[in-house]
C-alpha cells in the first residue's frame, strides 16, 4: 500500500534488491524470486513461470541488448533496429 511505512524485517531485502538491480545482477534478482514466481511484461504477449524461466528470459534481453549497444557503437550513423539517429544528420 503506498505510504505504508517499510517492516524493518525487509530493509535487507529491499536493500539486495536495490543492490542487484543497480549493478545489472540478474542472478542476484533471481535469486530474490520465489521458486513459483511469475513474470509478464505487457503490452508483450508473453510470461514466464518460474526463476529457471525468468532467468532465461532476462539473459536473453541482456544479451540481445549487449549486442544492439555493439552494433550501435560500430555503426554510429544507424541504429540496430534501423533507425537513423537525429544527432547523425
Amino acid at each position: 500500500m503506498p505510504g505504508t511505512p517499510l517492516d524493518d524485517s525487509l530493509r535487507p531485502l529491499l536493500e539486495r534488491y536495490v543492490q542487484a538491480w543497480e549493478s545489472a545482477d540478474i542472478d542476484g534478482l533471481v535469486n530474490l524470486l520465489r521458486e513459483d514466481a511469475t513474470l509478464s511484461m505487457p503490452p508483450l504477449p508473453t510470461w514466464y513461470a518460474g526463476r529457471e524461466a525468468i532467468s532465461a528470459a532476462h539473459k536473453r534481453r541482456s544479451s540481445l541488448a549487449t549486442r544492439a549497444a555493439a552494433a550501435d557503437a560500430a555503426h554510429p550513423r544507424q541504429s540496430a533496429a534501423g533507425v537513423r539517429s537525429l544527432s547523425a544528420r
